[in-house]
């Protein structure tokens, strides 16, 4: 299966970056994840991805582990 072009990539990455919660992004990122697509593409999306995550505040999604559990729930 081939690639998904950059204009595909930056509709989606338009798409996650307008998500207004921590489940709306995972719920995004679920229908992102089957696509085909190439290295790059899946690393500027993981990139903003958790840029987002970060920046969002928590809203029990369970979407980013508290740091000080050093990564176990």
């Amino acid at each position: 299966m081939a690639d998904l072009d950059n204009a595909d990539l930056q509709q989606w990455l338009t798409r996650i970056a307008g998500a207004k919660s921590r489940s709306e992004i995972l719920s995004i990122m679920e229908e992102f994840r089957v696509l085909p697509w190439n290295d790059d593409q899946c690393s500027a999306a993981a990139k903003l991805y958790m840029r987002l995550l970060l920046a969002l505040p928590d809203d029990g999604s369970g979407a980013v582990v508290p740091a000080s559990t050093g990564g176990k729930q």
